[in-house]
């Protein structure tokens, strides 16, 4: 075999080490998206620049067919590999990638074994000659278009993939999927101009591999320097767009550039990139937030919340300079929702509680009244809106005469005074609850007598509040009394009785003795 070195195929070989050399460099490094695909791919393309090389400095059919022999092994990797490569960097599900990995390689293989047997069929190549130019002519059989076709089905679906990539994401990602469709245009333009102008008329030379080469080159120095297809840059993208919070990047001209899913579903369809924020949303005062740096709370039936928050933050460097504005949209329903929740409920429990017939009132865990019914109205001659909300024990004032804890305050202590429990009077603890009566001893007012009881309220964090309610024994305690009066009355005139019939008895026995 006579070797004739030309300055076009020392090219090829300078790039086949050089790709090989980045090729091993990926595969250290596989575990970034799409790593061991393109790693794969790159080792491909250094096998056919170099078959490519050898071939060009051959002078004989039998070493130019061996040589694209060789060089086909890496030809029919490219398109399986990018399709790979694209699914694996737009993270489509690994199961997915697994199965079709599976089954991409058999057009390959089937092309690649007829390849090698092609003196037997010519089915890849109907003949080999050498022009008057002398240059070795390849006349394409049928499987030759076969090959063609599946590599191209494969590049095309690739940039698909990576189209609809481009417009489902934003900010750094968009524009890198830009950046991959347009490295692949280069050498599928060389291949398809090889393809169509045929080798005559490019100088018997295929320089697809050098312009694969050369976007690889580009695809590295994007990966290696920009961080291309690092995991970090695409988790904090793939959180970014994750956010359930809308996010608006705004540049220092109030300028919308870049924003998450989240923004566009809160905000709609009005936002876009580059637009004065004010054309997102007519209906809101972007620029007043802005201004004010302020939180605001908007209704919006006709968006997917009713209701958002918008707050504003500013953007500086480090030396304080004004770079932007971040506007970050939350989406407040369910919480607007579960206060109104509460709100109902708590409107329901004073409707409940102001109800009741018995006077009763209700301190929270601060002990400040919460709720003083219409009873406890009657009862101490207050007013709800004139104790509602204080503390410091004025609610005893009416039943004390003085500033004192009352039993829902014992209820809320941690730690209760034994002394002032005492001074309370006789208390009786019946599990949560805590009874007493109010005498007249303790009762600023004298004709009243009340039995009092309290206990806590919980919920699942544990006791939020207590609620005490008192009742006007008063009639039963007077009757209790006059009962114990009448008992008396009775006891004494019995005794007198009794007293009575015994000196009968007594007078009857000294008659008695007086007639012997």
């Amino acid at each position: 075999m006579h070797l004739s070195l030309s300055i076009f195929s020392l090219l090829f070989f300078i790039n086949a080490g050089a790709v090989l050399l980045l090729s091993g460099y990926f595969w250290s490094r596989k575990n970034i998206r799409g790593g061991s695909f393109f790693s794969i791919l790159l080792f491909g393309l250094a096998i056919w620049a170099f078959s490519t090389g050898v071939e060009s400095i051959s002078d004989s059919n039998y070493d130019i067919i061996f040589w694209s022999v060789i060089g086909y092994i890496g030809k029919v990797l490219v398109g399986p590999l990018w399709l790979l490569f694209s699914m694996s960097y737009v993270s489509v599900k690994k199961s997915i990638i697994k199965k079709i990995n599976y089954g991409i390689w058999f057009i390959p293989l089937i092309c690649y074994i007829i390849i090698v047997t092609n003196d037997y069929h010519h089915l890849f190549w109907k003949s080999v000659y050498t022009n008057a130019s002398g240059m070795h002519i390849f006349e394409r059989g049928s499987f030759f278009y076969v090959n063609l076709f599946y590599i191209y089905i494969c590049l095309i679906i690739g940039v698909i993939l990576l189209i609809k990539y481009f417009f489902t994401s934003s900010g750094m990602q968009k524009w890198q999927a830009v950046a991959l469709v347009g490295c692949l245009l280069f050498p599928w333009g060389a291949n398809f101009a090889f393809i169509i102008l045929g080798a005559e008329k490019l100088g018997g030379y295929d320089i697809a591999p050098i312009a694969f080469t050369i976007t690889s080159f580009i695809i590295a120095f994007s990966i290696i320097r920009l961080k291309l297809l690092e995991i970090i840059p695409a988790a904090k993208d793939l959180a970014y767009h994750s956010l359930k919070n809308g996010i608006i990047v705004l540049d220092s001209e109030k300028k919308i550039i870049d924003f998450n899913h989240a923004a566009q579903e809160l905000i709609g369809e009005g936002i876009e990139l580059n637009i004065d924020i004010e054309k997102a949303d007519p209906d809101i005062n972007f620029s007043k937030i802005i201004k004010e740096k302020k939180e605001v709370e908007l209704y919006n039936p006709g968006r997917l919340s009713h209701w958002i928050r918008i707050e504003s933050v500013e953007m500086t460097d480090q030396q304080k300079n004004k770079k932007g504005f971040v506007i970050i949209i939350y989406d407040i329903t369910k919480q607007r929702q579960t206060m109104q929740s509460l709100k109902d409920a708590e409107k329901f429990f004073k409707d409940v509680v102001d109800f009741l017939p018995d006077p009763t009132y209700v301190l929270d865990s601060s002990y400040k009244v919460l709720i003083w019914n219409k009873a406890m109205e009657v009862l101490t001659g207050i007013k709800a809106e004139k104790i509602i909300g204080h503390g410091n024990y004025e609610y005893a004032l009416p039943f004390f005469g003085r500033k004192q804890p009352m039993l829902a305050d014992f209820i809320l202590m941690k730690d209760v005074d034994s002394a002032l429990f005492k001074k309370y009077g006789k208390i009786q603890i019946n599990g949560p609850v805590l009874s007493s009566e109010i005498t007249k001893e303790h009762y600023d007012k004298k004709d009243l007598c009340l039995l009092t009881a309290a206990r806590p309220l919980t919920n699942a964090q544990g006791i939020f509040g207590a609620i005490e309610s008192f009742k006007d024994i008063t009639k039963q305690r007077n009757y209790e009394e006059k009962m114990r009066e009448k008992v008396e009355e009775l006891s004494t005139l019995n005794k007198t009785m009794v007293n009575r019939e015994i000196k009968m008895m007594q007078l009857k026995e000294e008659l008695a003795k007086y007639k012997k």
